[in-house]
């Protein structure tokens, strides 16, 4: 069901382009469906956008399993 949660969680990003859990949520189904690039990419969004301290450690923590994938 990635797939099908990629297409929503992009919907909710035009509502909220700025929300970090949606961008983290988002890197989490890109990295699923083999989309390494589009999840780094979702995974700089949340660095980018992110207030809690918690998210931006996983974030990175998501960022450092799928830096030497394509």
């Amino acid at each position: 069901k990635f797939d099908d949660a990629i297409v929503r969680l992009k919907l909710a990003l035009k509502e909220a382009p700025q929300n970090a859990q949606v961008h983290y949520l988002l890197a989490i189904a890109y990295a699923n469906t083999g989309k390494f690039s589009d999840a780094k990419s979702e995974y700089q969004e949340v660095l980018k956008h992110c207030q809690d301290s918690r998210l931006k450690t996983l974030a990175q923590g998501g960022l450092s399993k799928i830096q030497n994938k394509n």
